[in-house]
């Protein structure tokens, strides 16, 4: 995506682009008022000949429901049930001639539109349903356990040579109910976002948590060799739990910049959880959501005027201000910078040490730090 592109220049490329899809989006718009008003006109003509046939019947055969046993009153009432059926399968269809051109616009939008935009984005591949190898993320140690995988809306590009994959991401885990019917349990539901990092090895393996119900397992975290971090800043361990067995590079890594980052991509995309990992050459982050980030907007919403393009486009600025801050990034300076802190605090110590302290009584002697006198 071209760097520094406003909001505004960004829809108004949308619109060069994608002109013809808004003009096809317009049509299909006013094909659904059509149909709207065919559905009300047919369900007042079908509604009028049912009312009509039901008074001509019970005033033919002079029908008294109160003069009926109870025998004659349960077949008139089963007798109901093939009507009521019949009226349901008409509604039915009726529903499925009108949603029709709904249905179009979805398929333009994933087949057409979004294809596009990925262009736009900064030469991305989109694929409406793919594959992603989640058995190999599972070394990242926030992939919780499941049976079913559901991805849909995946980009795929790279960015300064760090490749990016990012999607809508559902996982199943199965209970067994009974014999007959199993449940399924959803796991995770969001977005997912992973960065291959080719130029960066880290040296060890660090997780960012803020996701209360994120079922992943800090008993398992602690006994995998990853313990939780002590951070710098006390505010920031209120909101996140840092979970590590590089205490380090950790503290280099999930510096105040870095965080703000990672936030600001977990509040545009309305989360309610958030987990991330730094590991080997990789950084994964799971964000949940019950937002459809990549549905097309409603049909009366022109292309160039919905607000989930921009949300594409400021995911993607997000995903590539987390890389250039992660070009900055030397792990191996972390250490330096470690051994160069501590030795200055080690200097500071042996300095405090060396003041003399000044008696607090007027004409009393200079006493050593390690000279009490009690």
């Amino acid at each position: 995506m071209p760097e520094n592109l406003t909001d505004q220049e960004f829809l108004k490329i949308v619109h060069e682009k994608l002109g013809g899809a808004d003009s096809e989006r317009y049509r299909l718009y006013r094909s659904l008022k059509r149909r709207r008003i065919v559905r009300v006109v047919l369900n007042m003509v079908f509604l009028g000949a049912i009312a009509a046939g039901g008074y001509y019947f019970f005033e033919k055969h002079d029908f008294d429901y109160g003069s009926m046993d109870e025998e004659t009153r349960k077949i008139f009432m089963l007798s109901l049930v093939p009507l009521s059926v019949f009226i349901l399968s008409i509604q039915n269809v009726m529903r499925y001639f009108v949603e029709g051109p709904k249905r179009k616009y979805h398929k333009i939008c994933k087949h057409v539109i979004l294809p596009q935009l990925a262009k736009i984005l900064g030469n991305f591949d989109y694929r409406y349903k793919d594959r992603i190898d989640l058995w190999q993320l599972k070394k990242s140690k926030i992939i919780p356990r499941f049976k079913e995988v559901r991805c849909s809306d995946v980009f795929r590009g790279s960015y300064k040579n760090v490749g990016i994959e990012f999607a809508e991401l559902h996982l199943y885990n199965e209970i067994e109910r009974d014999k007959r019917r199993d449940i399924q349990i959803t796991r995770f539901k969001g977005l997912y976002v992973l960065l291959d990092i080719g130029h960066i090895n880290f040296n060890g393996h660090t997780i960012l948590n803020n996701d209360k119900d994120a079922i992943f397992g800090i008993i398992k975290l602690g006994t995998g060799g990853l313990k939780k971090a002590g951070m710098v800043d006390p505010e920031f361990e209120k909101i996140f739990d840092v979970y590590t067995d590089d205490q380090v590079e950790a503290r280099y890594l999930l510096d105040p910049v870095m965080i703000e980052k990672i936030t600001r991509l977990y509040n545009q995309s309305h989360g309610t959880g958030l987990r991330a990992a730094l590991y080997e050459s990789k950084m994964l982050v799971l964000i949940s959501t019950e937002e459809d980030h990549f549905e097309a907007e409603d049909l009366e919403i022109p292309i160039f005027d919905g607000e989930s393009f921009l949300r594409i486009k400021h995911d993607i600025e997000n995903i590539t201000s987390i890389i250039d801050k992660l070009h900055l990034y030397d792990t191996n300076k972390a250490y330096v910078e470690e051994v160069e802190q501590a030795r200055e605090n080690i200097d500071q110590d042996e300095n405090e040490k060396e003041k003399p302290v000044q008696s607090e009584e007027p004409g009393g002697e200079e006493i050593s730090e390690h000279n009490y006198s009690f």
